[in-house]
C-alpha cells in the first residue's frame, strides 16, 4: 500500500478555475472574501491535477462527488483521497491502491483556554500542551474523516478503531495527521 501526502501552499500555487467543475466554480463564487475563493480554487485545481496525474485522465474530466457525510470521492477513477485545509495550507492524501484514508491539518495557534478545551473535548490526561492537543486533535479528525463521518455527526456509538494513524511532517506552525486501516507506506511532497 502506498499513499501520497501532498502539502499545498494555497497562496502561491497556481489556481486555474478552468480545471474546476461548474459546481466547484459556483462554490468558489459564493465565498464572501476573495482570498477564500482563491484558496478554494487553488486547492481544487491542485487536487484535480494530482488526481488526474494518477488516474491518467484530464483534470477537468474527473467526476468528484461527496458521500452522505461530505467525504469526497472520485466517481470515475479507482482512487481514494481525502483533503484538509487550514488557513493558507492544505493537505491531500491520495491512495492509488484503493486504501481508504483520512487526513487533517490544523494551524497550531495558541489556545488561551487550553485546560477547558482539553476537558470539553475529552482529550486523554497526557495531553497538556498546545502541541500535544493539536497532535491529538488532528489524529481524531483524520480518524473520523477516514470513517467518512464528521465531528458534527457525534462520536457516540461509533468505533474509531481499529485505525492506524501517523503524524505528518508539515510546515512549521501546522500539525497534520494521516489515518488508514493498517500501517502503510507513504510519501510526502510540498507544492508551492
Amino acid at each position: 500500500m502506498a499513499v501520497a501526502v501532498v502539502e499545498i501552499a494555497l497562496d502561491t500555487v497556481e489556481h486555474d478555475p478552468r480545471l474546476l467543475s461548474d459546481h466547484e466554480r459556483s462554490r468558489a463564487q459564493a465565498f464572501r472574501h476573495a482570498v477564500d475563493a482563491r484558496r478554494f480554487t487553488a486547492l481544487h485545481a491542485t487536487l484535480r491535477r494530482l488526481l488526474a496525474e494518477r488516474a491518467g485522465i484530464r483534470p477537468q474530466d474527473l467526476e468528484l462527488l461527496a458521500g452522505p457525510h461530505g467525504k469526497p470521492y472520485v466517481a470515475n477513477a479507482p482512487l481514494e483521497f481525502n483533503i484538509s485545509r487550514s488557513r493558507e495550507r492544505a493537505l491531500v492524501a491520495i491512495s492509488v491502491d484503493g486504501d481508504v484514508v483520512g487526513v487533517d491539518l490544523e494551524y497550531a495557534e495558541p489556545l488561551p483556554d487550553l485546560a477547558l478545551l482539553i476537558e470539553q473535548c475529552g482529550a486523554p490526561p497526557e495531553v497538556r500542551t498546545n502541541v500535544m492537543f493539536y497532535t491529538w486533535w488532528t489524529t481524531v479528525e483524520a480518524t473520523v474523516k477516514y470513517h467518512g463521518a464528521t465531528l458534527a455527526d457525534g462520536l457516540e456509538g461509533r468505533s474509531l478503531l481499529p485505525v492506524w494513524t501517523t503524524p505528518l511532517p508539515v510546515a512549521e506552525g501546522w500539525i497534520g495527521a494521516l489515518a488508514a486501516e493498517t500501517p502503510l507506506s507513504w510519501s510526502f511532497e510540498s507544492v508551492h
